[in-house]
């Protein structure tokens, strides 16, 4: 993130399903995990980005909501 705010990155034209990407990362998640995920409120959202910088934001807010959670995870497009 910090590389994009500096300009040295392009994200172009590049479409990302950010509905997939959201549950692939819950999937993995949850495998990991003892707490529910609920992915329920995730909906169709293509936008504009780098795959891997996304899945790996994506990821970074799931496992944050993990590791402070006291009960069920959300996750929403």
């Amino acid at each position: 993130m910090a590389v994009l705010d500096e300009g040295a990155s392009d994200v172009g034209d590049n479409r990302v399903h950010l509905d997939d990407l959201a549950f692939d990362e819950v999937e993995v998640a949850a495998a990991a995990s003892d707490h529910v995920i609920d992915a329920n409120g995730v909906q169709p959202a293509v936008i504009l980005g780098d795959a891997d910088q996304l899945r790996r934001a994506v990821r970074n807010v799931i496992d944050n909501a993990v590791r402070y959670a006291r009960g069920e995870v959300r996750v929403r497009t």
